[in-house]
């Protein structure tokens, strides 16, 4: 498993509208996996946009500590991990 920081280059568009995120933050097996585990939770089926950058193996601590890190679920568990409200 593998912790994955993936940001896209336009907001997420999810049942609300458009999702403005840094990043989201996912466990998964793979890139794929995540991206998958993204689609499933975070915009419920409906397609990503672009991604811009993916860091595997990111390390959580990092993060920005203002938005990011008050908002983390449990990285140690496979899905998406922040925002903590997609957490399954």
């Amino acid at each position: 498993m593998h912790r994955y920081w993936i940001e896209f280059g336009i907001g997420l568009e999810h049942e609300f509208g458009s999702l403005l995120l840094p990043g989201v933050g996912v466990t998964a097996m793979n890139r794929d996996d995540a991206l998958q585990l993204i689609r499933r939770d975070v915009t419920r089926g409906h397609e990503l946009p672009a991604v811009s950058n993916v860091v595997r193996d990111v390390d959580v601590s990092t993060l920005d500590r203002g938005h990011v890190l008050p908002a983390v679920g449990d990285p140690s568990r496979r899905g998406v991990w922040f925002p903590r409200a997609f957490q399954r």
